[in-house]
């Protein structure tokens, strides 16, 4: 079995480097990665709970 994109998350949240300026991008990419995730969800989730329009036939 293969996922997509798995590989993905451990290269943008990994910390690149030693200090606080690392430090600090390493939570930046895990709240943009968090955001970008959570908007992902709510996106799907609210048009799946969106009211389907049925359409009506006129009668003739």
């Amino acid at each position: 079995m293969v996922v997509p994109y798995v590989g993905l998350f451990p290269l943008v949240v990994r910390p690149q480097g030693v200090g606080g300026a690392a430090m600090a991008t390493w939570i930046g990419r895990l709240l943009v990665f968090g955001a970008a995730t959570y908007a992902f969800y709510y996106y799907f989730k609210s048009a799946e709970a969106a009211p389907r329009r049925k359409k009506r036939r006129k009668a003739l």
